[in-house]
C-alpha cells in the first residue's frame, strides 16, 4: 500500500498543466494519487490540502488527526452532509469527531474538515492499514459533482511483540513517563498570586466574622442564665430554685456591667447601658426584692408567689435586649 504522509497545497487547476509535461501513464497516476475530481471540479476547486501525521508507529488507542482544506470558486458550494458521520469505518479505525468550518472569501468559499480517527484493533505484528476515501459534495449552478480526498496508508503496531516474551514470566513493560516540568512562566505566578490573594482574604474575612461570632456569644450573659434557669425550672419545686435564680441574674448584671452591682447603684448602670432603660421598673424590683431576701427579713408574701416565674421572665427580656445589641 502507498504511503500518503502528507499532501501540501494541491490547486486542482494546475493538474491539467502538469500532464502535459508527463507521460500520458504517469500523468495519469499522479493525477489520481493527489485528488479524484470529476471534470466540472476543474474550475470549481481552487485549492485542496491534507494535513495528516506521520503514517507509522500506532497502537490501540492512539490518535490520528487529518484537516481538510478545501477551496471553492464563486457559484460553487460544499454540500455539508457530505462530510462524514462519527462511526467505525474500517477494521482499524473509529471515526470518533468530524467537524466542518466554512467561511466565505473574495466571493468564494473555504472549508476545514477536521477528522479525529482512533485506533480499535490490536496488532501481533507491523501491519499495514489506512483511512478510507474522503468523497465530498461540491454543489454549482450545473449540478453536484464529486471531490474525492483519497485514503491514507500507516502501519498499526503491536504493543508487546509476541516473540519477545520469556515463556512463564510476564512481560517487562514500559516504565511509566517520568514527571514533566512545572511550568514557571508569569501566567502561572500571576494566577498563583491572585489565589493566594483570594485565600488570605477569605482567610481573613472568616476569621473576623468568627471572632465577631465568637465575642458576641461571650458577651450574651444573660442568654446564659436564662437556660440555666430554665434547666432548674424543670426540677421540682423548690425554694433554693428560687434563690439560684436570683443569683444567675445578679451574676449576669455584674457580668454585662463589668462591676458588681447593687441597688443603690442602679442609676449608673442604665447610664452605661441605656439599652436596658425599658425595663427600668422590673429590674428596680428585682433588685428590691433580692435586698430584702439576702439582706433583709427574708421575701414578702407576694414576692414569695410566682417569684420564679417572674425572674424567669425579666431574665428572658433582659436576654432579648442583649441580642438586639
Amino acid at each position: 500500500m502507498t504511503s500518503w504522509p502528507r499532501v501540501e497545497s494541491i490547486p486542482v487547476g494546475r493538474v491539467s498543466a502538469t500532464t502535459r509535461r508527463l507521460g500520458p501513464g504517469l500523468a495519469a497516476a499522479l493525477a489520481g494519487w493527489l485528488v479524484t475530481v470529476s471534470p466540472p471540479a476543474h474550475a470549481a476547486v481552487e485549492h485542496l490540502s491534507v494535513k495528516t501525521p506521520r503514517p507509522y508507529g500506532y497502537v490501540i488507542g492512539d490518535v490520528i488527526e487529518h484537516e481538510v482544506s478545501l477551496a471553492l470558486d464563486p457559484g460553487f458550494e460544499l454540500d455539508r452532509t457530505s462530510v462524514p458521520e462519527p462511526g467505525r469505518v474500517t477494521r482499524w479505525l473509529s471515526l470518533n469527531e468530524a467537524s466542518h468550518v466554512g467561511e466565505r472569501r473574495n466571493g468564494g468559499s473555504r472549508h476545514t474538515i477536521r477528522l479525529r480517527f482512533q485506533v480499535v484493533n490490536a496488532a501481533q505484528s507491523v501491519t499495514p492499514a489506512g483511512t478510507p476515501p474522503l468523497r465530498l459534495r461540491v454543489v454549482g449552478p450545473e449540478g453536484d459533482f464529486p471531490v474525492i480526498v483519497p485514503a491514507w496508508a500507516f502501519t498499526v503496531s503491536p504493543i508487546l511483540p509476541a516473540g519477545e516474551r520469556p515463556a512463564g514470566r510476564p512481560p517487562d513493560l514500559r516504565p511509566a513517563l517520568p514527571p514533566g516540568p512545572i511550568t514557571t512562566d508569569m501566567r502561572m505566578v500571576r494566577v498563583t498570586a491572585l489565589g493566594a490573594l483570594v485565600l488570605g482574604l477569605v482567610a481573613l474575612f472568616a476569621g473576623r466574622h468568627l471572632a465577631e461570632r465568637t465575642g458576641r456569644r461571650a458577651r450574651r450573659h444573660f442568654d446564659r442564665a436564662y437556660r440555666r434557669i430554665r434547666h432548674r425550672m424543670r426540677g421540682p419545686a423548690s425554694s433554693g430554685a428560687y434563690l439560684d435564680a436570683l443569683v444567675e441574674m445578679h451574676a449576669a448584671f455584674n457580668a454585662t456591667a463589668g462591676h458588681a452591682v447593687f441597688e443603690h447603684d442602679l442609676a449608673r448602670f442604665f447610664v452605661e447601658h441605656p439599652r436596658f432603660e425599658p425595663l427600668r421598673a422590673p429590674i428596680a424590683a428585682l433588685f428590691t426584692e433580692s435586698s430584702a431576701i439576702f439582706y433583709g427579713d427574708g421575701p414578702t408574701p407576694a414576692a414569695r408567689d410566682g417569684g420564679l416565674n417572674r425572674v424567669r421572665d425579666l431574665c428572658r427580656a433582659c436576654r432579648d435586649v442583649e441580642r438586639s445589641a
